[in-house]
């Protein structure tokens, strides 16, 4: 591009125009730096690095140790098995995230492109002290990799009789699944003087000094739940606890504030909610011999294990500060932290191998009835009856019984039995085909299942039932004949429940798919209409900042043409260019 600049020969005349010349030229060279500065992609140097969040934790806490892995891939994952000795491990999912940093230096743009990938690991101490985590095995490539160590320094807790913190599990013996037993996580707080007796103590302590902090990992375990029934659920629970004005903060739970509460405010700062269950004196003998009274506030859960297994529940944890009331005259404040000790439970298997012949496969607390359809019925003509299990159990592996002791196979015909399901239980129904006359008592049946509370296996036995079967009025033939049309009736019948339910079955399937047709559908013309207002958007921007490019180039010629003319309106025309 070349600008001409006339210079009159007049000095004054030159003087006037030297800070304009100076501004096209500052001008013209800033835009051809512009024009020739190039874009550059760098990419940082790979690194592997490890580090604790936190380095500093009480006993009984956790904390997580991090391997973060910069633009390079390992072989394998670490492996911190030599830890195990000294610490719990939970290997928590690795994570990967990129990103992109443009630099600019004056005459060149560098683009920085990072991924990191971090492997994560939950530790939580046996024990206080020091400790140094080593460099694990890594290789990239087949090549060791080593990295700087880390420190973690893990406090003893604190040695106190001012608060007490224990956990207790009941009933303290090994259980059947399905029996309910009871986890309490329980807090004793040293009572106040008697000068003091107006108040809660806890409420002295939140008032003054904030609440403390309970964390129960236990309390939100997907491991715990999965294994477990709870009576109430964790929201139910959480709600019948909560308090508004003083309590325990629970593993910094906050719940959602409402907004009904004339006190809410969209520029409130978080606060975490409170949890206060009912408090009870009590009376501990300490380590010297003394009886002290203390506020006790227990924490109870009630599960039923759903299956055999060994359940361990983690130790919980206290940090907070409370008040000492040692010198009455000037009570001081004591920062706390407690650590309560683990309890596990034993749940037995059910011993099967020590079963009845008539066990039926289910255990709980569970009744059993009998039912038959028509207590009168001719030789030929099928009844139905029916064994009902039901009650609080476990089902899954219910098996028919036998009816055959029963039902003779000289006097009846029985087809296989039929399982449905029901509320809190199971039932099978059995088609019966009498082929004798005459008034028969069906004996009282008898079958057997494990009570998981008593511990041992029971038998159910049902009241007798008579039965009157008459003749036929059809020949014997002919209801030989019948009797086959039935069977094959029964068994089309049964032919076309289950090719119903494989319909049923084949429609829901071929309606989901049309679902997932659909949203796929849907998000993919979604996709294509932002698509499209993204392009229309970027044009009409573009449009725009051409006009503006436009308008400052007409702005500077119309400028340099009116700078000899008239000075001031020609630098006033470049100065808005």
């Amino acid at each position: 591009m070349m600008i001409i600049i006339h210079v009159s020969k007049n000095a004054r005349s030159f003087k006037n125009h030297s800070f304009a010349l100076l501004f096209i030229l500052a001008l013209v060279s800033f835009t051809l730096l512009f024009l020739t500065s190039s874009t550059r992609a760098e990419t940082p140097d790979s690194s592997v690095r490890m580090h604790l969040e936190p380095s500093e934790i009480y006993e009984g806490e956790s904390t997580v140790l991090i391997v973060s892995v910069v633009n390079t891939t390992l072989d394998n994952a670490p492996d911190f098995s030599i830890l195990e000795s000294d610490f719990s491990i939970v290997a928590l999912e690795p994570s990967t995230r990129s990103s992109v940093r443009t630099l600019y230096n004056g005459s060149e743009e560098s683009r920085e492109e990072k991924r990191i990938t971090e492997y994560r690991f939950k530790l939580t101490p046996q024990r206080a002290g020091n400790f140094v985590i080593k460099s694990p095995q890594m290789f990239v490539n087949g090549k060791s990799v080593e990295v700087d160590p880390a420190t973690l320094t893990v406090k003893e807790s604190t040695h106190t009789d001012l608060v007490v913190l224990e956990t207790t599990i009941s009933p303290n013996v090994a259980v059947y699944p399905l029996v309910p037993f009871e986890v309490s996580v329980n807090v004793f707080i040293r009572e106040a003087p008697e000068k003091y007796k107006s108040s809660d103590i806890l409420e002295l302590v939140v008032n003054n000094l904030g609440a403390p902090n309970l964390t129960i990992p236990w309390l939100q375990s997907r491991s715990i739940a999965s294994n477990t029934i709870e009576d109430v659920s964790l929201e139910d629970w959480l709600f019948e606890i909560s308090s508004r004005h003083c309590g325990f903060t629970l593993n910094n739970i906050q719940l959602s504030r409402d907004v009904f509460d004339f006190g809410f405010s969209f520029f409130d700062t978080p606060q975490k909610s409170m949890f206060l269950p009912k408090a009870e004196s009590v009376d501990r003998i300490n380590a010297n011999g003394e009886r002290i009274k203390y506020q006790k506030y227990s924490f109870i859960r009630k599960f039923r294990s759903s299956k055999a297994q060994t359940l361990e529940f983690a130790p919980s944890t206290l940090k907070g500060f409370f008040i000492d009331f040692s010198d009455t005259s000037e009570p001081k404040q004591q920062p706390v932290f407690l650590s309560s000790n683990p309890v596990s439970i034993l749940v037995k298997a059910i011993p099967e191998e020590d079963a009845p012949d008539d066990y039926v496969g289910v255990y709980g607390d569970i009744k059993q009835s009998v039912s038959i359809s028509s207590n009168e019925v001719a030789v030929g003509d099928a009844f139905t009856f029916t064994v009902s299990l039901q009650g609080y159990g476990a089902f899954e592996g219910a098996r028919a019984p036998d009816l055959q002791p029963h039902f003779p196979l000289d006097s009846y015909k029985i087809y296989q039995a039929t399982e449905r399901s029901l509320e809190n239980g199971v039932a099978f129904d059995y088609k019966i085909r009498p082929i004798k006359t005459g008034n028969v008592v069906v004996q009282g049946f008898k079958s057997s299942y494990f009570n998981v509370e008593q511990g041992k296996f029971v038998r159910e036995e049902s009241e007798p039932i008579s039965l009157t079967i008459r003749e036929s009025l059809l020949p014997v033939d002919q209801t030989s004949s019948i009797e086959n049309s039935k069977d094959n009736m029964e068994i089309s019948d049964q032919f076309v429940a289950v090719t119903k339910k494989r319909y049923e079955l084949l429609c829901k399937r071929v309606f989901l798919s049309v679902i997932i047709v659909t949203i796929t559908l849907l998000v993919f013309f979604v996709f294509i209409l932002l698509k499209r207002l993204l392009a229309y958007y970027h044009g009409r921007v573009e449009a725009s900042n051409k006009r503006i490019r436009e308008d400052a180039y007409n702005l500077l010629v119309e400028g340099l043409n009116k700078i000899n003319a008239s000075p001031t309106i020609g630098i006033q025309l470049i100065r808005m260019a």
